[in-house]
């Protein structure tokens, strides 16, 4: 049996099983650290092979309704029998700051102190560094020594260790068991943690309430956990305020150096990992002028004249997403750049590849002029992203609450500050739109489609069915039990990412069809779902531009493939046409040839002469031998079409593009 051992908070922990393994998983995945973590490949089996190693295992935290919140890993060291290694520490964004995680890190704990090991050690990657402050906390201390299980994927971790005689052991735990029930027959653990961003302080907007927020209201009202994100706009805001205060003699000289050098060793702080984030300063805002009050006094507090969370918030957001959206921008000019070079790579050999409709050979193409269709899709989709960040691009602040201020501002001088074309022009759309966001979400859509079209192409050239190329290995995995297998992974989560991408534009456009003017709490929830778009685009975007030129295509076979299909049976019409015979009559007559080759087992071109002559008199042998992949090609010259010298054409307009 598997006992739980609840804290009074109705958190619990205990040992991992193999089924809580894809809970497990899934808390991984969704933990919010950076998509470059190695966490983002792991797997069920990986998870078993290191958890369920000899002398390895793990704790997951538990809600009383058995939903599994967080977890952690432990395994001996291989090279030093006297370490214990934590690792796959996590837990859901909406139990951060409660002691969930200090939880699970003392389990461990207890494990090493009565097993006999002399340290627990850890290593932190170089994508998640944000983390070290709480290690810090818990006594951790850096040291030099290499990690015996690093993938090597993001660098050289650092490596982080703790003694034995610092172990913290839980009053009751799976490693620490209490010595007797509490009431109601659940294992309670007496030792309540003692983080301070769970300890409630009177809230800055606290003035008119009697009593204080209740527990599950603080949770499930703060944003902390994902807003956090916007801490350098939200300082790079206040800066820009606090100096137009001045300006506007609104506050004194001293009191803007005051505060602005405040916030400034606030940002440094964060930006060192060395900031602790509490739940119950709810928000990014809140904990960034908390700060300021703990570190320049009540002067801090002077920071909020003339300004409300509402456009403090909405600037943040704006700065944030328009930055997010010229950043993809140029991340799709990049691979703009990859597929433009592609196509002029193959354009010199004519590299011809099937064109299809309904996936089925139409007519055939060339491979550059394939690469060129996507290079107009995403010239578009760059043009979407920086209209969207023309539009975008005025500052909220100074719309206070909703309706203005009576305070003597310059909403000029803030805009500009902060790099805006201008302020926004009314003051209750300023606070409480989001259509930026909905802009820059749909963008981020159209792309991801875009993106997705471009996968299943590759995926499918990639099978040995169709065999039209390789994909390099480095972007390509393997199979735990075939061995012969080569997973085009990377297209297929290009791919199936598209979905959060589509999700993540009808979440924001759900939360805000029904939002009265102006600002609403519904509103806080507009943040993830550009963050999440944004971070996996970046990320695509950098795979596609590295997997491309590294991908191989094999002129021989879509050469093949292309004269398979009957792909020239149009040009057999056109050729009727040509002498005169109604296009209509000329299909035909061409329908009912291919009609006859394919009953038969035949090309067009294996046609005998007799046949071709009965179905019209204009036809015979040497027309239908005449009628090659590359003269369709060739002779495909309109304006937009695959002919070569057209390609080269819109090759040469692309290059102008995009210098």
């Amino acid at each position: 049996m598997t006992w739980t051992f609840f804290a009074p908070d109705g958190i619990g922990t205990r040992r991992l099983t193999r089924a809580d393994l894809p809970a497990f998983l899934a808390v991984l995945h969704g933990a919010g650290l950076d998509p470059r973590s190695s966490w983002s490949g792991l797997s069920v089996l990986d998870l078993e092979a290191a958890m369920f190693a000899p002398r390895a295992g793990g704790f997951v935290a538990v809600t009383e309704g058995g939903e599994i919140i967080g977890g952690v890993g432990f395994r001996p060291d291989p090279h030093d029998p006297g370490t214990l290694t934590l690792n796959r520490l996590a837990t859901r964004p909406e139990v951060r700051g409660q002691g969930v995680a200090r939880r699970l890190v003392a389990e461990v704990e207890g494990v090493a102190a009565q097993e006999g090991y002399r340290r627990v050690l850890l290593a932190v990657s170089q994508v998640n560094l944000g983390v070290l402050p709480f290690y810090t906390r818990l006594g951790y201390v850096q040291t030099e020594e290499d990690y015996a299980f690093s993938s090597g994927r993001n660098g050289r971790p650092v490596v982080l260790v703790k003694p034995a005689p610092s172990f913290q052991r839980p009053a009751a735990s799976p490693t620490h068991p209490p010595e007797k029930l509490a009431a109601g027959g659940w294992l309670l653990a007496a030792q309540k943690d003692n983080m301070t961003n769970t300890t409630q302080q009177k809230k800055l907007w606290g003035g008119r309430f009697a009593e204080a927020t209740d527990g599950l209201v603080e949770l499930f009202n703060a944003s902390v956990g994902f807003d956090q994100r916007l801490a350098e706009q939200d300082i790079r805001g206040s800066l820009a305020h606090v100096a137009m205060l001045g300006q506007q003699g609104i506050l004194t000289p001293d009191e803007v150096a005051q505060i602005s050098d405040g916030l400034k060793a606030v940002l440094a702080d964060i930006r060192a990992g060395a900031f602790e984030w509490r739940l119950d300063r709810e928000d990014v805002h809140m904990n960034v002028e908390a700060a300021l009050r703990d570190r320049i006094g009540p002067v801090a507090g002077k920071l909020h004249t003339a300004r409300s969370r509402n456009d403090q918030v909405a600037v943040d957001f704006r700065l944030f997403t328009k930055e997010a959206a010229l950043d993809l921008a140029d991340g799709v000019r990049a691979l703009r750049a990859v597929m433009l070079a592609e196509a002029e790579k193959y354009l010199p050999d004519e590299v011809i590849l099937p064109g299809y409709t309904h996936l089925q050979v139409a007519q055939p193409i060339l491979l550059s002029h394939w690469f060129m269709a996507y290079v107009a899709m995403l010239e578009r989709d760059e043009g979407r992203l920086r209209d969207a960040a023309t539009r975008m691009d005025e500052s909220p602040l100074g719309s206070s609450a909703l309706a203005g201020t009576p305070w003597p501002i310059d909403r000029h001088a803030t805009a500009g500050a902060l790099g805006f074309a201008r302020p926004t022009a009314n003051s209750l759309d300023g606070v409480g739109s989001r259509d930026f966001a909905l802009e820059f979400l749909s963008a981020a859509a159209i792309l991801g489609a875009h993106l997705s079209r471009l996968s299943e192409e590759l995926i499918l050239y990639s099978t040995f069915e169709f065999g039209f190329l390789t994909l390099p290995d480095s972007h390509t995995t393997g199979s735990s039990i075939m061995p012969q297998k080569k997973n085009p992974d990377v297209a297929e989560l290009a791919r199936g990412k598209a979905g959060r991408l589509f999700g993540n534009l009808m979440g924001l456009l759900t939360v805000v069809k029904g939002t009265p003017l102006a600002y609403n709490k519904d509103l806080q929830e507009d943040k993830e779902g550009v963050f999440d778009s944004y971070d996996t685009l970046s990320i695509v975007l950098r795979l596609y531009a590295e997997m491309l030129p590294k991908t191989v295509w094999h002129a021989d076979v879509t050469k093949a493939a292309a004269a398979r299909g009957y792909s020239t049976a149009t040009d057999l019409a056109d050729f009727l046409a040509r002498e005169g015979v109604p296009f209509r009559e000329a299909h035909e007559v061409v329908g009912g040839l291919v009609g006859l080759a394919s009953r038969t087992g035949r090309h067009l071109w294996e046609l005998e002469d007799g046949e071709l002559r009965a179905a019209h008199p204009l036809l015979g042998a040497d027309v239908a031998r005449s009628l090659t992949v590359e003269e369709s090609v060739r002779s495909r010259q309109s304006f937009g079409g695959t002919a070569p010298d057209r390609v080269r054409e819109a090759i040469a307009a692309a290059k102008a593009a995009l210098s």
